[in-house]
Formats: C-alpha cells, structure tokens, sequence
C-alpha cells in the first residue's frame, strides 16, 4: 500500500467518524435555520405569492451551494492532512525519534500517542523555544528490571521566572516559583489533578536531596546533578563525592561515569 493511501486511511479512520458527520450536521442544521430564518421575515413583508416562491426557489439553492462548497472544504482540509502525512511524516520529531512507520499510525493507540506528542511539542515551544518532548523514555533500574516514561518533557521555563523577579535563579527559588507555573500549563493540558500533585512536588524538591521517596524523584535529582555538575565546573574530587552520595539509578551512575571519566 503507498504511502498516501495509508495516509488516507489513518485520516478516515480517526477524524472522519468524529469531525465530518458532526461537522456535516452542523452546516446543515445552520443553512436550515438561516433558510427559515429568512423565509419567515420574506412572509412577513407583504410580497406578492410569486415573489415570495422565487426569493425561496433562491435561498434554497444558496444553501445547497453553502452545503455542497462546506463540504468541498472539508473535503480539501482532509486532503491537507494527508499529504502532510505523506511527505511530512519521517521528517517529524516524533519519527526522529521513535521510528514508527506510517503504516502503524492505522493503530488508533499509537495515533493517539502521536497526537499527544504533537500537541506537547507545539505547546510547550511557545513557552520555551527549546524545549523538547521525548516519548518512550526507557530507563535501566538494575537487575533487569527498567522503568518507562510514555512523555518527558524537558524545559527551562520556570527558570526565566526566577531571573526576571529575583535577577538569579538558584535552586530554592525554582523550586519556590516552579510548582505555580507547572501548575497552570498541566490544568490547560487536561492532566489529572493526581498527575499534577505529584509533578509540582517533584519541582518543589528537586533541589532538596533528603528524603527521596520515589524511582521519578531519584530520576530529577540525578538528572538536575549531571547537569549541575557539568556547568559548575566541579572538581574531580566533588564530582565523585556526588556520584557516591547522590547517584542509585544503574543508568545515572553509567552516565555519570562517561561524562566525567570517573
């Protein structure tokens, strides 16, 4: 099957059945209404009985012809989408990323995972021109066992808060100011308050090196350390003191360890 076919497909089976029949019936049920709308106030205005049949033989065709161009539309809009897909496909992020063929987004599990990537992706850009999505995270816990993360995002946001209020943005004042603006962007992503809860006191305490209580937390806080470590310049010495002190994760220790020849 070529790729615009498959395209074709993917459109038909995930937008048709919800957009186009609703998007039909509300075209219909607005041409109707305007059409009666307009017929009523023609009755009312004293018109000889011809006149008022030609006015409505006319309304009648205009929204045949507002109904069949509406459709035309629609149907060009569809034609957009899958020639996006077509040739715009394995040059997305999310191809980049998880070499997915096209063929596969036929699985509406899958197509929805692309859809959620797209929309984070273009989101959070406005927010923070390098911010990055990254889906299917796998991340090594040890004796075979490995954890995995359908969507991470990675952005310095919060971080231009700090600067713009405080002139600095040292860890106590993101953890201040980042749980607020976490906050605000998941409620507009439609996350579930328990989905926040936990991201905003992960941010509240990714600076604060006590008490650890989950594998997402340990995760942060060797994350924010490789890089911490690497923009502060640390010793040999320091940098190995944290990696005995801070680091659990099979893969952080293995990170750490390549990127500074400990």
């Amino acid at each position: 099957m070529s790729k615009f076919k498959i395209a074709k497909q993917i459109v038909n089976n995930n937008e048709n059945c919800r957009n186009g029949c609703g998007f039909g019936c509300l075209i219909y049920f607005l041409s109707g209404a305007i059409s009666s709308l307009i017929c009523f106030i023609i009755e009312h205005m004293n018109l000889s009985t011809n006149v008022v049949l030609c006015l409505e033989y006319i309304i009648s065709a205009l929204v045949w012809i507002i109904i069949i161009l509406s459709i035309m539309i629609y149907s060009k809009f569809k034609l957009f989408k899958e020639l996006h897909l077509t040739f715009c496909y394995e040059k997305s992020e999310w191809y980049q990323q998880t070499k997915t063929d096209l063929s596969e987004l036929l699985d509406k599990g899958v197509y929805g995972e692309y859809l959620v990537f797209k929309k984070l992706s273009k989101r959070f850009k406005k927010l923070d021109e390098n911010a990055k999505v990254y889906t299917s995270v796998i991340i090594p816990l040890g004796n075979d066992n490995f954890a995995e993360i359908d969507m991470l995002i990675v952005s310095k946001f919060g971080i231009h808060v700090c600067e713009e209020k405080y002139g600095n943005c040292n860890g106590k004042l993101q953890e201040k100011e980042g749980p607020a603006i976490a906050k605000k962007l998941l409620e507009k992503l439609g996350f579930d308050k328990d989905v926040s809860d936990r991201v905003q006191y992960l941010i509240a305490h990714h600076h604060t090196y006590d008490n650890i209580d989950g594998i997402d937390y340990q995760i942060l806080v060797e994350a924010d350390f490789l890089v911490n470590i690497m923009e502060s310049d640390l010793s040999k010495e320091a940098t190995l003191k944290a990696y005995h002190t801070i680091f659990k994760t099979t893969c952080g220790k293995t990170i750490c360890k390549e990127m500074f020849g400990i």
